[in-house]
């Protein structure tokens, strides 16, 4: 667990529990991304906000072995500032998932840490539950969750270039849990699927061996 600490000019962060301090730490915010090297403000690195015109929530975030950071969460805007070449620039729905990832060096006041940005999402709502890398890193896998009902599905394939989106229907017009398999360069979904049956059914974390 973490709480923040005031000392004058200085913002810091005090730490409770057994951690590796020989790692980096990141510490996640409900609308940005703050990376540390340790507990001491010496080590500060660096932090951001990221989002749009409505209402944008960070659900989860993991990082690499080279410190770049993935977060995935769920938007509302309209503007929210996807990259060019993305694999889905528009919001297709009341809230659709965002998928970012930042280099760890850059500039984030400017964004030019951003290295790039999506929507991710169908005719209905979609919520993302948790993301994870392979062991190489070459590949992206988030877990969520979707109500996008007969209404025509997620989707669960592009092309190389983006686009050509396939938007197979669910099972029922409950929710069902996705499965989401992106590249590391975030401009191809290699594959989708949703997961559940004729009732209600929920992803909430996933692993990848």
């Amino acid at each position: 667990l973490a709480s923040y600490h005031i000392s004058g000019d200085d913002v810091g962060f005090i730490l409770s529990g057994n951690y590796d301090n020989s790692l980096p730490l990141v510490v996640e915010c409900a609308r940005g991304v703050i990376a540390n090297s340790s507990s001491s403000i010496d080590n500060f690195e660096w932090s951001s906000y990221y989002g749009g015109n409505i209402d944008d929530y960070r659900t989860r975030i993991t990082t690499s072995s080279i410190g770049n950071c993935y977060m995935t969460g769920t938007t509302g805007s309209t503007n929210f500032p996807v990259t060019p070449g993305a694999i889905q620039t528009l919001l297709n729905f009341d809230e659709d998932c965002f998928i970012v990832k930042f280099s760890s060096i850059g500039n984030p006041n400017t964004h030019t840490n951003v290295l790039w940005a999506t929507y991710y999402g169908g005719s209905g709502l979609e919520s993302p539950a948790g993301i994870a890398l392979n062991n190489t890193e070459e590949y992206i896998y988030i877990v969520g969750n979707t109500w996008a009902g007969n209404n025509g599905g997620i989707p669960t394939f592009t092309s190389s270039s983006g686009g050509n989106f396939n938007y197979p229907p669910i099972q029922t017009n409950f929710d069902d849990g996705f499965v989401l398999k992106l590249n590391d360069d975030g401009n191809q979904i290699l594959w989708c699927s949703t997961i559940g049956g004729t009732e209600v059914d929920r992803a909430y974390a996933i692993t990848v061996d």
